[in-house]
């Protein structure tokens, strides 16, 4: 649902998105880049020395604020098995042609998706995580108004709140 919510706003087909992410991690993602962080995880992203021991470095270390926490995801969401950030998640042992952790780092092509999301990120994308919690932005008022795309999950009843 996030790819289609950001080509819709990519493609001027809307003002705004609404994103739902229950996922801390992922959200640390979303919410850094609508709080004006996403050229930074770019730079991030283009230093950084890519090897197993400087990922495991880096994921150990206790995020500093939010920024950090999302760049540790990214590092995660490239390097474990399937982009899995879970607890138990392990790093990608052959990957794409044998190219290990390295199989899904592409520091220009990520860099630049995280400048692109920059420009339209910080007014025009609200993240709501765990339905309560929510990361806004100033939307300020259109000149038209057209629709807002709506992200939503329906959570199970045991996750529901009370």
């Amino acid at each position: 649902m996030r790819r289609i919510s950001l080509t819709a706003l990519f493609e001027n087909l809307v003002d705004r998105v609404v994103m739902v992410e229950l996922d801390e991690e992922v959200a640390a993602v979303w919410q850094s880049v609508v709080n004006g962080d996403a050229k930074w995880l770019a730079d991030q992203i283009l230093k950084f020395d890519l090897t197993k021991e400087a990922v495991i470095a880096e994921i150990s270390k206790a995020p500093k604020d939010l920024k950090h926490r999302a760049f540790q995801a990214i590092l995660k969401n490239r390097t474990f098995h399937g982009g899995i950030l879970a607890e138990g998640s392990t790093f990608l042992k052959y990957g794409e042609n044998g190219k290990g952790i390295h199989s899904r780092w592409y520091p220009l092509t990520l860099a630049k998706r995280f400048i692109n999301l920059d420009f339209v990120a910080v007014s025009h994308v609200i993240i709501l995580q765990e339905i309560r919690k929510i990361a806004t932005c100033d939307l300020g008022s259109p000149a038209k108004p057209r629709p807002i795309l709506r992200a939503s999950l329906e959570l199970p009843a045991q996750n529901r709140p009370h």
